[in-house]
């Protein structure tokens, strides 16, 4: 599954790990998080469609949120995810081994909550890859 395998490259990423112990949450954070940490959701998803059913070419736009109660810390483990992913091309560590043909990042947008004082970056990303049908 390309969620887990984006999940596990991400946090096996040395720097990535260094900064932030847990992360990769689907929507949201858990309660009582603790920072820095991310989550992902995917925006859009597409797939080409094909006669043959073996592999089909899916293109998915995925957000990612990084929080921290820091500004630096904030802004340091989004360039370590981004170094982890804008650009990379591949098998992801999933068990599907998922072969990712390009993962290219499309917008950054910076926030700052004043409710719970805390930050966030926002990284968009287009994803291309190939996913395999049932039966395959």
């Amino acid at each position: 599954m390309i969620e887990q395998g984006i999940v596990m490259l991400v946090q096996n990423n040395a720097s990535v790990k260094n900064l932030c112990k847990s992360g990769g949450y689907w929507l949201s954070l858990p309660k009582d998080p603790v920072y820095p940490s991310w989550c992902y959701n995917v925006i859009s998803s597409s797939t080409e469609r094909t006669l043959e059913k073996q592999k089909l070419l899916c293109f998915e736009r995925w957000q990612i949120d990084v929080f921290s109660n820091d500004g630096g810390q904030c802004m340091s483990l989004a360039c370590a995810i981004d170094d982890a992913l804008d650009h990379f091309s591949g098998l992801l560590p999933d068990p599907d081994q998922t072969l990712v043909q390009g993962v290219f990042r499309s917008d950054i947008i910076d926030f700052f909550d004043t409710t719970v004082r805390n930050y966030r970056r926002m990284l968009e990303y287009e994803l291309h890859f190939l996913r395999k049908t049932s039966g395959t």
